[in-house]
C-alpha cells in the first residue's frame, strides 16, 4: 500500500469541506422571496392556495403559518451558512441563481407606450416578444434586462420599476421630439388550462402594475 501522507489528507479535507460547502449552499432557500407583499401576487396566491387546499387549511391560516415558517428556517439557514459565504466569496464559488419554486401560471408582459400632445389614445412604441411594437427590442429582449423587467412587475420592485420607466421615457423623448407621455404597464394573464385550450378560450387579459411619466417632469426638452 501506498502510504497517505500529510499533503494527501490536507487535499482530501479540504475537498470534502468544498463539497459540503457547496451541498449547503444549494439547499433551497427562502431568500428573495421573503417580502410580504409580493405574497399577493396571483401566481403565488394560487401556489399558497393548492397547498392550503393539500393540508386541508383556510388559505389565510395557511399562509400566516407559511410566512412564520419561513421566517425560522431563514433564520437557522443564515446562521449556518455564514461561514459558507465567507468561503464562497473567497474562493469565487458563490451559487448566483436561486431555484424556482413554482410556475408562474400569470405571467407578466411588459408594454412601453407613448402618447402625443393632445393625443387621447396610446401608441405602442415596445411589447415584450412583438415583431409589431419592437422599438428597442434588441435591449429590452436581452436576456439580463428581461430579467430585471420580469421583477418591475412585483410590489416589492416599484422603486425599481419607477426608475426603469423613467429612463426607458428619456430614450423615446430622444427618439420621438413629438411624443409627451410614456405610459410603462404589465398586462396579467392566466396560463389557458386544458379545458380553455380544447375549446379555443384565451384567459381573459387583466392590467397589472403600471408607471406614467410625463415629458415636462422627466426634465425632456
Amino acid at each position: 500500500m501506498v502510504p497517505v501522507g500529510l499533503r494527501d489528507r490536507l487535499r482530501a479535507i479540504g475537498v470534502a469541506a468544498h463539497v459540503a460547502a457547496v451541498v449547503l449552499s444549494a439547499v433551497p432557500s427562502t431568500d428573495g422571496g421573503m417580502r410580504r407583499a409580493d405574497w399577493s401576487q396571483p401566481a403565488v396566491q394560487a401556489e399558497l392556495g393548492l397547498w392550503a387546499d393539500r393540508f386541508g387549511m383556510a388559505h389565510d391560516a395557511f399562509t400566516d403559518r407559511a410566512w412564520a415558517f419561513a421566517v425560522r428556517l431563514q433564520r437557522v439557514q443564515h446562521a449556518i451558512l455564514a461561514p459558507v459565504e465567507v468561503y464562497e466569496r473567497v474562493t469565487g464559488t458563490a451559487q448566483q441563481w436561486t431555484m424556482f419554486v413554482a410556475p408562474d401560471r400569470a405571467p407578466a408582459r411588459f408594454v412601453l407606450e407613448s402618447a402625443d400632445e393632445g393625443a387621447t389614445t396610446w401608441t405602442e412604441v415596445y411589447r415584450a416578444r412583438s415583431d409589431a411594437a419592437s422599438w428597442l427590442r434588441p435591449a429590452l429582449d436581452h436576456e439580463r434586462v428581461r430579467s430585471s423587467i420580469f421583477r418591475w412587475a412585483w410590489p416589492s420592485r416599484a422603486r425599481s420599476f419607477q426608475h426603469g420607466c423613467e429612463a426607458l421615457a428619456a430614450r423615446v423623448f430622444a427618439d420621438r421630439p413629438d411624443a409627451m407621455r410614456v405610459r410603462c404597464r404589465f398586462e396579467v394573464q392566466w396560463t389557458a388550462t386544458p379545458a380553455q385550450v380544447a375549446a379555443g378560450r384565451a384567459p381573459e387579459v387583466r392590467p397589472g402594475r403600471s408607471v406614467l411619466v410625463s415629458r415636462h417632469a422627466a426634465g425632456a426638452p
